[in-house]
């Protein structure tokens, strides 16, 4: 076998290995100069595993989901329509067909709602796009997506983060007060606590 990792993971595709290739892309690929990301745009197309994929693809974007491919995106949204919907939005709390979501970014222009659509994360936590927007001196959008065309929920970062491609709809920029920015920031930096409280714990438990 091949001792490269680029190499083993075209061979391990080559003998029907595909979960050896997609480990070798999701543990031993860093994600320095969007490793992860060019051996997906290299190589998914190789795999027949549909269910695979799309879990590798959305471990991907966790560890390295900023400027994430639109040739990507427009795969996952392809193969997220054989993904069973308990699969897809495991976690997400609503059961309603539309779903109102956030989006923390400088777009500030009004107008700009069709550029939004091209968006990949949104969140059903306004206190993340609250958060966000304060980080990058932005603002926070709205809008609402019909839950059939999520690609999927994810809250692996703890983000209530809702993935997309061209299917937000009546976005637009709301008005947050000052108490609501406080009350978001405060959320975020406890939840922060949180994460930090149970990662200690897992260092622990595995030593």
């Amino acid at each position: 076998m091949p001792t490269d990792n680029w190499l083993k993971i075209g061979y391990l595709l080559s003998i029907g290995d595909e979960k050896g290739a997609a480990k070798i892309i999701d543990y031993r690929l860093g994600n320095a100069g969007h490793m992860q990301q060019r051996a997906l745009l290299l190589y998914m197309d190789s795999f027949t595993d549909k269910k695979l994929l799309f879990d590798l693809i959305l471990s991907v974007y966790t560890n390295d989901g900023y400027d994430f491919p639109k040739r990507i995106i427009r795969k996952t949204k392809q193969l997220a329509k054989d993904i069973p919907e308990d699969e897809r939005l495991h976690g997400l709390q609503s059961d309603e067909h539309f779903i109102r979501v956030w989006r923390g970014t400088t777009v500030k222009d009004p107008e700009a709602a069709s550029l939004l659509r091209t968006s990949i994360s949104w969140t059903t936590d306004k206190s993340v796009a609250i958060f966000f927007a304060n980080r990058c001196g932005g603002v926070v959008w709205e809008g609402i997506i019909d839950r059939k065309k999520i690609i999927a929920f994810c809250q692996d970062r703890n983000e209530s983060e809702v993935l997309q491609h061209m299917n937000v709809r009546d976005a637009h920029i709301i008005d947050i007060s000052a108490e609501e920015w406080e009350q978001a920031l405060e959320e975020r930096r406890k939840s922060y606590e949180a994460s930090l409280e149970r990662l200690g714990m897992l260092c622990k438990q595995s030593n």
